[in-house]
């Protein structure tokens, strides 16, 4: 396609360039330099990216465990809170049940 071509192009005179400049190098030795120095350009951006990404990650997650943490604390509160609730509720019916009781062995008495 014409980009191709015209990168190429490009190529082939920043090349003839630098040669002309540097002198002394072959046409494919300031080639595969400059090849390298763009690869090496190129992998330290995505390293630098992914480092990022790595960041974003670790720093959401530890976000996530927070609110996990603060979730899990507000349901134990919420449990300890019924869990008393209930054993409230439960002394309630024993003394019920024992006034009952005490209740029906008056009434014995009485009939006996």
């Amino acid at each position: 396609d014409a980009r191709s071509k015209a990168f190429l192009n490009w190529l082939q005179t920043f090349v003839e360039d630098y040669v002309a400049k540097e002198g002394g190098l072959t046409k494919f030795e300031h080639l595969s330099t400059f090849l390298h120095s763009c690869l090496e350009n190129s992998l330290s951006a995505a390293h630098q990216r992914s480092e990022q990404r790595l960041r974003e990650v670790g720093e959401k997650h530890s976000a996530d465990m927070k609110r996990m943490g603060a979730a899990m604390a507000t349901l134990k509160e919420v449990l300890n809170s019924d869990k008393a609730h209930i054993r409230l509720k439960l002394q309630q019916e024993v003394k019920k049940n024992k006034q009952v009781v005490d209740r029906m062995a008056s009434l014995e008495r009485q009939i006996d």
